[in-house]
């Protein structure tokens, strides 16, 4: 199963990466001490910035919703820019251009 991961996080290393930015940056405004700052590791630390532990239930909720909660704004924005072609400009039934094609599939990806 650790193989099945590791792939998943190689794959989908854009989001793996900007989650652990967005805890690292959550971490700082928090003014907790990150320790390692290697967000694409080989183990179950991929995606995540190692850090001190939160000693207050806000502080631990704000380390774990925060990141989420940029994370899935950005994941709008990319799957909004993704299917704006398929619903805005009805390209459903016209034959795409190769560089709508890849500029999608980039956005959906991402």
């Amino acid at each position: 199963m650790n193989t099945v991961y590791l792939l998943t996080k190689i794959i989908t290393y854009p989001g793996a990466f900007l989650k652990g930015f967005w805890e690292h940056v959550t971490c700082r405004g928090l003014k907790l001490e990150v320790t390692d700052r290697h967000y694409l590791n080989a183990n179950e630390a991929c995606g995540h910035a190692v850090h001190a532990p939160a000693m207050t239930p806000k502080k631990a909720f704000l380390l774990s919703f925060l990141p989420y909660l940029v994370q899935r704004i950005l994941g709008w924005i990319f799957l909004g820019a993704s299917a704006a072609p398929l619903l805005l400009f009805n390209m459903r039934d016209r034959d795409a251009s190769p560089c709508s094609f890849w500029s999608t599939l980039r956005c959906t990806w991402g």
